[in-house]
């Protein structure tokens, strides 16, 4: 016990020295409160945590060195827009080759087409702007490409082409766009084509032709015909009568009744120019009808 007391004794010597060697510095002590303090504010303001205010700084670090070096990325940035719009330039100069390639042969299947119509001198063709040489100022107008394209259209022979838009008329329009269709049909998933009296302007044997040219489109595509041709209504898969009436109010009313197959062959035969309740009538409706059939099957 004696000896564990002196042992004691020595150690207490020891720490008494060394806590007599201590200095104590009030700066350091003023410097570490302030420090707390600090902290304690930036607690507040962005975070109590210690890992949310270190990740603010670092980020407003990030930011502030961004700034420093703003000439050298705004250098950089504007080298590679200059990049990106020469490759777009060149992508929009591809894509216009390809363009024109694929409207040599559209323009050509919708000419048989309208042949086929029974316009056999008439000539379609696209007409592409040329695209202007690449400069940083040149405007990027979208998706569409940089030039325009045009339709344009001759209906007679000798004549030259001109913009659709200006010498079509109702009868050839109508043909047109059925020409179209038939061959934009084969080139795009579309679930319904709509056609308000495309058979203005036509009869005889073009209107056979029309009928089946519905008939083929309509194998992969739904059509939604309003027409007075009987050729036509003869080649519907299901028909709907439309019937104008005016109440003695003046109103003008409109009512659509669905046609069974009897009221179908009636119609079909008042479209014919005769009475739909007339044997000689109806049996003529019933055999365009029986070839429209023979056609689709």
């Amino acid at each position: 016990m004696e000896s564990l007391q002196y042992e004691l004794d020595d150690v207490e010597r020891a720490l008494g020295d060394e806590i007599d060697g201590m200095e104590f510095d009030d700066g350091a002590l003023e410097r570490v409160e302030s420090r707390l303090e600090l902290w304690k504010q930036l607690g507040k303001k962005y975070g109590f945590g210690y890992s949310e205010i270190m990740r603010f700084f670092e980020n407003a670090t990030e930011e502030r060195d961004k700034l420093a070096r703003f000439d050298e990325l705004s250098e950089s940035l504007v080298k590679e827009e200059s990049a990106v719009k020469k490759r777009l330039y060149e992508c929009y100069l591809a894509l216009q080759e390809i363009r024109k390639s694929a409207a040599q042969d559209f323009s050509a299947a919708v000419t048989e087409q309208l042949r086929s119509l029974g316009m056999n001198s008439a000539r379609f063709a696209v007409w592409f702007e040329e695209i202007p040489p690449y400069s940083p100022d040149l405007h990027f107008v979208g998706e569409n490409g940089l030039g325009r394209l045009e339709f344009q259209f001759s209906a007679n022979k000798g004549e030259p082409l001109k913009p659709l838009s200006k010498i079509i008329s109702g009868g050839e329009i109508s043909r047109f766009m059925l020409a179209v269709k038939t061959q934009s049909a084969k080139m795009q998933r579309i679930s319904t084509y709509v056609f308000d009296e495309i058979d203005a302007g036509i009869s005889g044997t073009i209107a056979k032709v029309v009928a089946e040219k519905f008939a083929d489109i309509a194998k992969d595509t739904q059509i939604l015909a309003i027409t007075h041709l009987p050729q036509i209504a003869a080649m519907a898969d299901r028909s709907l009568l439309i019937v104008k009436t005016e109440e003695p109010s003046g109103k003008t009313v409109s009512t659509i009744r669905t046609l069974d197959a009897r009221g179908k062959v009636e119609e079909v035969a008042r479209l014919m120019g005769g009475d739909p309740k007339n044997r000689l009538a109806a049996e003529n409706a019933e055999a365009l009808i029986g070839l429209a059939d023979r056609y689709k099957s």
